[in-house]
């Protein structure tokens, strides 16, 4: 596909963002920061610049080259592109570009994606104070962004999953794999159909709730605003595939629909629901 022409558009999930960096590498290992472009069409690097440094008013600026990130696609930044593809031999050379990148401090830092005019894009601010008590001092474990479409969030990253290798460069990361894991032990969570849902809601008319919509990788892609009504529900049981159309685009096959409940008293109730869009 040919690049999005010169210019970023700055809404959530409408530009590359920051998805993965590994600030402290093993002793062999590599510092790297990944981008993803979660459009649906190639973008241009060329109008972003990467600010890495220890803080706001102490960083490095790096300009891209003239290369477009395809539709969904990742590339990771790195120092050394051939000691990454050693240690991560799932990755191809197309996924990972050899660059000037500035050093990453190990315990804390920032990170930005901004514009030709200095206006910050997206950002990171890391710090191992953050991570689990028994990770602060592990090397090798990249943070990950869980959610594509929440810039700037310093919450929205986690630690890479033990079970991913602490480390996921090029492929979904492992937050969005375990998705559903983020509900085990929080209140009331069952996987239901929709109709059964919208009953359960319009049972509970003063119930508000929100819902995110994942493809079959564990990929975010498109959520509500927080407490609203059932209108889009509603409208998804009547006409299922002009909503999902309208929702997921091109894509086809199962997805996850993930409903959070807010009820007027007591914690937060979660449903799923599984969507099947067949090919037509």
């Amino acid at each position: 596909d040919e690049p999005q022409a010169q210019g970023i558009d700055p809404r959530p999930g409408q530009h590359i963002i920051l998805s993965e960096v590994m600030s402290a590498p093993k002793t062999d290992g590599c510092e790297y920061i990944e981008l993803y472009n979660p459009t649906e069409e190639a973008l241009s690097l060329q109008p972003y610049r990467l600010a890495v440094g220890k803080d706001v008013d102490s960083f490095k600026l790096f300009a891209f080259p003239d290369q477009s990130l395809g539709s969904k696609a990742f590339l990771v930044l790195t120092k050394d592109a051939q000691q990454l593809l050693r240690l991560y031999p799932q990755l191809s050379s197309e996924e990972v570009l050899e660059v000037a990148l500035p050093r990453l401090l190990n315990k804390a830092g920032v990170i930005g994606l901004i514009d030709e005019d200095g206006k910050t894009i997206d950002s990171f601010s890391y710090d191992v104070s953050r991570l689990p008590k028994g990770q602060r001092s592990k090397r090798g474990v990249a943070w990950e962004r869980k959610d594509v479409l929440l810039d700037g969030e310093d919450k929205n990253w986690l630690p890479a999953r033990a079970k991913a290798g602490y480390a996921t460069p090029a492929r979904p990361n492992s937050c969005w794999l375990d998705s559903s894991e983020d509900d085990e032990g929080r209140g009331d969570s069952k996987t239901t159909t929709l109709g059964a849902l919208l009953q359960e809601l319009a049972t509970h008319p003063d119930y508000r709730h929100s819902w995110r919509l994942y493809d079959l990788s564990g990929y975010l892609i498109t959520q509500s605003e927080k407490r609203i009504t059932t209108d889009l529900l509603n409208e998804l049981s009547a006409h299922p595939f002009d909503v999902l159309v309208r929702l997921v685009g091109a894509r086809r096959g199962l997805f996850l629909l993930r409903v959070q409940i807010f009820p007027a008293e007591g914690d937060a109730i979660f449903r799923s629901v599984k969507l099947f869009f067949p090919q037509q």
